[in-house]
């Protein structure tokens, strides 16, 4: 395809998608000010309690100046921006400055190793990196302080907008250790009207208070940061995540959603002296990210109701997505929803499609004009040549398509020629008393190729060995699906987002 071509194409998307009332991101919080500049639209609650508050009057200002700025570096909307930077009031404002010009947005993990981040930056080669880290970047980069000082001196007064396209990039190290970029190839656009199915089925509704309490460089937190504000809401950010911090900012705030991960989940429900009052004013929560142990969805099913508990199956890449609420769920333990607005379909390693009940590799399936992500530093996700793609997650559906996952590929265990999946141990590990979390790795066995191994964090105070454990599963699991070996940790070592690498974790166990 030509250059004139690829434009031309580019421009008629973006015609049809004005007509139907689509705007730029960055014009949608200059509308928003426009209706109510005074209107609180983003709390910051830091580590060391300080808080930060914005308006939307200030949030669009500083917006427009860090647009300035950045434009004296040479960003325009053929370029991206990288913002090394923990949760704050200028991450965000970042983010909009960046999509003011039309450019693309990387948020990064601003403690990332610098081999790491390096890899991450080198795969985009961002035109400028704002950060505040302490070693210089090699590469166009500012730092915060002497951002701010640049922008404290430019105007307030308007800019044009401009669509940014691609508008959101999010890193990830993977699996493998080694890093990746998942890019949102289409406009940086959003509709006045609340068009995505998606939203409706997990509980979200215009102008709500959502808690974001995680760091924006991932996923979840960066869609449950902007998707409010652009939708007439607000946000309580939390700079560091801290369970008892985030039962408070609920309270406090009041807040009406929640975007959580299951190891958030447990960390709150697990607090002592939880009042289930103090979430008294949460409409609903969903979580995702990771597969949710059936005994913490239960308890928090006992905290707020069923009906307000929504899970969502689904990827950065966007390849589709899942979605079951609680009190549904109950009748259906264990599984993670059907599809919304796409098509699942298992597929053997044959690639044939397996009936109900049968395991074998999750493919879903969107409409042809809502593309997926794509990669930058990974091989394209495997598609079939109808248009199904998978992230390399197991599973199998039900006679009512329901789906319901076992694990990815990568960390099924084979011990003695048994398949395990470690997701499966690991829900009955989690139904033990004294247990407050496990995680299930495969390590290198003489005997067996691989061995089951479990890493066991005990509820606080629980006196719990080894056997005590074995026996429990022996009693919910064939043989070979019984942890051989154990250790015991005081906690159990997770990313930000609240992920586990099964991959590493078990890498750093010898045989």
């Amino acid at each position: 395809m030509s250059t004139q071509t690829a434009v031309a194409e580019r421009d008629a998307v973006l015609a049809q998608l004005m007509a139907i009332g689509a705007e730029p991101v960055a014009a949608v919080l200059r509308r928003l000010t426009e209706e109510e500049p005074d209107r609180t639209v983003l709390t910051l609650i830091r580590e060391d309690g300080e808080v930060s508050h914005a308006t939307r009057q200030e949030l669009n200002d500083l917006a427009t100046r860090m647009a300035r700025v950045l434009s004296s570096h040479g960003v325009d909307d053929r370029g991206a921006v990288a913002g090394c930077l923990p949760n704050s009031v200028e991450l965000v404002a970042l983010a909009f400055a960046t999509w003011r010009l039309g450019a693309a947005f990387l948020p990064v993990n601003p403690k990332m190793p610098a081999f790491e981040r390096d890899g991450v930056l080198d795969l985009q080669d961002p035109t400028v990196t704002v950060h505040d880290v302490d070693e210089d970047l090699g590469r166009p980069a500012v730092r915060l302080a002497e951002f701010l000082d640049a922008s404290a001196r430019e105007s307030s007064e308007p800019l044009e907008d401009r669509v940014a396209w691609p508008g959101k990039m999010i890193a990830s190290g993977g699996s493998t250790g080694r890093s990746k970029i998942i890019v949102t190839p289409w406009p940086w656009m959003h509709l006045r009207e609340w068009g995505e199915p998606t939203n409706n089925e997990i509980g979200v509704r215009p102008g709500m208070r959502h808690l974001v309490s995680g760091p924006i460089y991932h996923n979840w937190q960066f869609d449950q940061c902007f998707h409010p504000i652009m939708n007439g809401g607000s946000v309580v950010m939390l700079d560091r995540f801290d369970a008892r911090r985030a039962v408070d900012a609920v309270r406090d705030y009041r807040v009406e959603y929640a975007a959580l991960v299951p190891t958030t989940m447990r960390r709150i429900a697990h607090l002592d002296g939880l009042d289930p009052a103090d979430l008294r004013s949460l409409e609903a929560i969903c979580h995702t990210a990771a597969p949710c142990p059936p005994a913490i969805k239960r308890e928090w099913i006992d905290l707020i109701g069923a009906e307000r508990v929504y899970e969502l199956y689904g990827a950065a890449e966007s390849i589709g997505l899942c979605v079951i609420r609680g009190d549904e769920w109950l009748t259906r333990p264990g599984t993670v929803g059907r599809p919304v607005a796409c098509e699942v379909r298992i597929l053997s390693d044959d690639g044939e499609t397996l009936p109900p009940g049968e395991l074998g590799a999750i493919f879903l399936r969107k409409p042809a004009t809502d593309p997926t992500g794509e990669y930058r530093g990974a091989e394209p996700l495997h598609r079939t040549d109808d248009g199904f793609v998978t992230v390399g997650d197991l599973g199998w559906v039900d006679d009512d398509g329901f789906l319901y996952l076992a694990d990815r590929r990568k960390d099924l265990i084979i011990t003695g020629g048994v398949n395990v999946y470690p997701a499966e141990v690991e829900a009955v590990l989690a139904d033990h008393p004294k247990i407050a979390e496990a995680i299930v790795v495969g390590i290198d066995d003489e005997e067996w190729g691989k061995r089951v191994h479990a890493i066991v964090e005990p509820r606080a105070g629980a006196m719990l060995d080894a056997e005590e454990v074995r026996a429990f599963c022996r009693a919910r699991l064939q043989p070979a699906k019984v942890p051989k070996t154990l250790e015991f940790v005081t906690e159990i070592p997770r990313s930000d987002a609240g992920k586990a690498r099964r991959t590493q974790l078990g890498t750093n166990r010898s045989a």
